[in-house]
């Protein structure tokens, strides 16, 4: 078979749309014939675009999902049922996203946001609390396969992913990582506090019902004026620093109780703290335990050649191999999805590795793609274990 993804129709021959004239693609699966399934189900499309059509048809394929159209009918294998619930769900959700007004964030990425920052105040109170760890592994799902969150800019909303990998890794320790939990938690929280609605987290109750005590609550960070009116000022101008290593700083100095400001990227500090602000300085600099490694850095230098790029191609697929084989052997465990989440994007825009043809890898990235889809739309765990344990065993043999 054939599709147009602009028009969203399927022929059984190829050459270009007779309608946008853009080149049909070839379809990684036969069409399915009638009788050919012991039981079919079909998905009534009434309504649909044409856009929308094409992006159903296209997950299909990824997912290698045999189908036929009756006119505005859609209809698969019984079997597959599970999948293409999770599809079409994805594909109208996306319809949807796109109606919304340019400027706007989509109300599930705005919920899925508030959840993640509710939870990482909650560990950050409680690193034991293991209803938010299991929250935080839920929303950090949603969190890493979303491309962009209006108002935010890249580097922040990209630090927001790491710092929530990082967080993950943490509560997913064998030995209990409570120190370097309590951390990430409030590095978090720092970064997501301006993309949430205010809340009053030192209060009885919020959005979830919890009861937050007033322990750990950091002071109000003064204005330009106020830290004026506290004697001689000293500007530390932080240009390189990347989001969280800023936010994990705002963090130390509120917890010595230390006032501070940020203009752009300076940092305005009273002379009076001098010497415990440049002690707090180099805790983020240098001490790798206790404060963002120097891997945080966005600007890191270029591979020297492509031996180097390589290599770090072929661990970004032996990690997508590993975490594809923990989630087949344990599918409902989240930080493990979250987990494969993360290393699918770690692969998405990587070139064809050497020793793969563009044939295998595009299988390797359309396969990780529809797991990872599965697991953010919370498909039958028995769909994310089929998709994962696919994944593994194309990549077995190259890892």
């Amino acid at each position: 078979m054939w599709y147009c993804r602009t028009c969203g129709y399927e022929v059984s021959s190829g050459g270009r749309c007779h309608s946008c004239g853009e080149r049909l693609v070839e379809s990684s699966v036969a069409e399915l014939g009638e009788g050919e399934a012991a039981d079919e189900v079909g998905y009534r499309l009434d309504g649909w675009e044409d856009e929308q059509r094409g992006q159903l048809i296209e997950a299909l394929d990824r997912g290698t999902i045999r189908h036929r159209f009756e006119q505005d009918e859609l209809v698969v294998d019984a079997a597959d049922e599970a999948s293409v619930d999770a599809i079409v769900e994805s594909c109208g959700a996306m319809a949807e996203e796109d109606q919304l007004e340019e400027g706007h964030v989509a109300p599930e990425d705005v919920a899925v946001v508030d959840t993640l920052y509710d939870a990482a105040w909650r560990l950050k109170s409680d690193p034991t609390d293991m209803v938010a760890d299991r929250d935080l592994a839920s929303a950090s799902v949603q969190v890493f396969g979303i491309d962009r969150f209006y108002g935010v800019d890249t580097a922040t909303w990209a630090a927001i992913g790491r710092v929530t990998r990082r967080l993950l890794v943490a509560l997913g320790a064998e030995e209990a990582l409570e120190d370097d939990i309590r951390d990430q938690a409030a590095i978090l929280c720092r970064l997501v506090e301006p993309l949430v609605a205010p809340q009053d987290r030192n209060a009885t109750g919020s959005m979830s019902g919890w009861q937050y005590q007033t322990i750990d609550a950091p002071p109000a960070e003064p204005s330009g004026e106020q830290l004026e009116q506290q004697g001689d000022e000293l500007v530390y101008e932080l240009v390189g620093w990347v989001p969280e290593q800023r936010a994990w700083l705002s963090v130390l100095l509120q917890r010595d109780g230390i006032p501070h400001d940020w203009e752009g990227e300076d940092l305005v500090v009273p002379s009076a703290f001098e010497s415990r602000a440049e002690e707090l300085f180099d805790r983020v600099e240098h001490e790798g335990e206790t404060a963002p490694p120097a891997s945080w850095s966005d600007e890191s230098s270029p591979a020297d050649d492509a031996g180097e790029e390589d290599e770090a191609l072929y661990k970004a697929i032996c990690e997508l191999f590993a975490a594809a084989d923990r989630v087949a052997g344990d599918p409902k465990d989240l930080i493990k999805c979250a987990d494969l989440v993360h290393a699918t994007l770690n692969v998405a825009d990587s070139p064809v590795p050497f020793g793969m043809t563009d044939v295998q890898w595009w299988q390797v990235r359309a396969r990780a793609k529809a797991v990872s889809e599965s697991i953010a739309l919370h498909a039958d765990q028995e769909v994310v274990r089929s998709g994962a344990t696919t994944l593994r065993d194309l990549l077995r043999g190259f890892v």
